[in-house]
């Protein structure tokens, strides 16, 4: 009897398939849930208005990892959290290291400008990110 002709045949292959994507899955899924290992984030900041570097402006970064403080990693959430301070520079310019990572918030503040808040960030080991703030007595056109 010919093999692809069995009946068991046809069953076996849609199962092994299933099972195969299922791990490809569970691969997949595990590899993307991991902390991001020496995080450099830098850039400029500057004013909305007249487009020139802001020095002096405060930095605030959340980071968000997976592993705690001791170690213990879980996928399902973030354990570890750290607060970070940075000024930028007289040219506006900041860089900010991050041994490890997986998620980060990060808030500009500046005396006389509108904060602004860039809370969507996934890491990558390099992460460019120029901030443009509005001064306060600044009304902004919408669109």
């Amino acid at each position: 009897m010919n093999f692809i002709n069995n009946k068991l045949f046809w069953v076996l292959v849609p199962i092994l398939m299933i099972v195969l994507i299922f791990l490809f899955y569970c691969i997949c899924f595990f590899r993307s849930q991991t902390d991001t290992n020496d995080v450099i984030i830098s850039g400029f900041v500057y004013d909305l208005k007249t487009k020139k570097t802001l020095g002096d402006v405060n930095v605030k970064v959340f980071n968000y990892r997976f592993e705690d403080d001791h170690g213990f990693q879980n996928y399902d959430e973030y354990l570890g959290f750290d607060t970070i301070y940075v000024k930028t520079s007289h040219d506006g310019t900041y860089k900010v290291s991050i041994p490890k990572s997986a998620f980060i918030r990060i808030y500009f503040i500046h005396d006389g400008f509108i904060s602004l808040s860039d809370t969507s960030i996934f890491s990558e080991k390099k992460i460019f990110l120029d901030a443009y703030l509005i001064p306060q007595n600044v009304r902004v056109k919408e669109e």
